[in-house]
């Protein structure tokens, strides 16, 4: 997936190998108006296959968005999803599953800030 988002930024120039930063207003602006295009596409969704088109358009932004900015996708994922993994399950009073994660007592959120040259 990254390398096709890579493809497209690449045909439109917007492709960025250099080291991490924040994108300036204008662009981070609409950047964050496409995400609110496509997730209240998804919320209006009459359909599965609306739904899934609306998921990978915000997963195709989500993406381009962290290339454009130079973050390394790769390792800050496996950082984010072994902190999630470290989640449990909201179990009730009654020993069922309640349909909510929590983080258990000690979680500690992933350290990215490597990645992102301290910010």
């Amino acid at each position: 997936m990254i390398k096709d988002v890579d493809a497209f930024l690449a045909k439109f120039s917007l492709k960025y190998d250099g080291l991490p930063r924040s994108l300036d207003n204008a662009t981070r602006d609409e950047r964050i108006r496409h995400m609110y295009e496509e997730l209240e596409e998804y919320s209006k969704a009459n359909s599965v296959a609306e739904e899934f088109d609306a998921l990978i358009d915000l997963i195709y932004l989500a993406i381009g968005t962290a290339r454009m900015q130079g973050l390394d996708l790769e390792v800050g994922w496996d950082r984010v999803h072994q902190a999630n993994m470290r989640k449990e399950r909201v179990i009730d009073d009654d020993g069922y599953f309640k349909a909510g994660i929590k983080k258990p007592e000690g979680w500690k959120k992933p350290d990215l800030t490597d990645l992102t040259n301290g910010d």
